[in-house]
């Protein structure tokens, strides 16, 4: 097959350069860089879907990632959770995934519990937050 976006079954997902990938658990995380997009892949039955991002939408926006829309819990939220060629992607035991943003010049956190991603260092200002010793951008409540 060839490049594109389609999530679903193994044969039917398609992907646009996948550059970095981690595993956490049954889940692959995969950061589809040329899609704009982290996607999973469920390793027991091969199912892909769409995490966070909107394909061909390039952004730097963070906030929810999904909403719920009548009855769908995964409908994906197209004005936030934004990226900009996501190449990397490293999944956390406590329900976190930090995302290289590479034309944001960011690093990102996606929060699986709350749905939410947020910039924590790179090009970006630290608005109603405090920077850490390494740099990092967190809220007081984070901290």
């Amino acid at each position: 097959g060839g490049a594109g976006y389609e999530d679903g079954s193994a044969t039917q997902a398609r992907f646009n350069s996948p550059t970095g990938i981690s595993v956490q658990g049954n889940t692959i995380y995969v950061a589809d860089s040329q899609n704009q997009a982290i996607r999973t892949v469920d390793f027991t039955t091969g199912q892909t879907s769409t995490l966070c991002g909107k394909p061909s939408t390039v952004g730097n926006t963070d906030g929810l990632f999904k909403v719920v829309l009548s009855n769908d819990p995964n409908v994906i939220n197209p004005l936030q959770g934004l990226f900009s060629n996501p190449t990397r992607v490293v999944a956390h035991s406590s329900g976190w995934v930090v995302v290289t943003d590479t034309d944001n010049h960011r690093v990102r956190r996606l929060d699986l519990s709350t749905t939410t991603v947020r910039s924590i260092t790179g090009w970006t200002s630290c608005k109603s937050g405090i920077y850490t010793a390494t740099g990092f951008c967190w809220t007081a409540a984070q901290c």
